[in-house]
C-alpha cells in the first residue's frame, strides 16, 4: 500500500527553506518509511521515534536537531508542538 506525497509538497518545502522556516515531519509511520518519504520530498535531517523524544531529558536539544519524528502518538504530537 502506497500513499505518495502530493506533488506540490517538495516545492513547498523548498519555499519554506528559502524563507528561513524550519520544516519538520511528525508522523505515526515507521521510522524507515518516514525517512523514505522525507527523502522523496526533499526533507533531510535527523530522525527519531516519538517515544525517544518523550523519554528524553533534553527535549529542547532534540527539537533543535531533529527534522523527522516517527512512530508518534497523538499525545507525543502535542508535546512536540508545544
Amino acid at each position: 500500500m502506497i500513499d505518495p506525497p502530493r506533488v506540490e509538497v517538495a516545492q513547498a518545502i523548498k519555499d519554506c527553506y528559502k524563507a528561513g522556516i524550519k520544516v519538520i515531519m511528525i508522523t505515526g509511520d515507521h521510522l524507515l518509511t518516514a525517512q523514505a518519504i522525507a527523502h522523496q520530498i526533499g526533507l533531510e535531517g535527523k530522525a527519531i521515534e516519538g517515544v525517544i523524544f518523550q523519554q528524553s531529558s533534553s527535549q529542547l536539544d532534540i527539537l533543535k536537531d531533529t527534522t523527522i519524528f516517527a512512530r508518534v502518538s497523538p499525545e507525543q504530537k502535542v508535546l512536540i508542538c508545544e
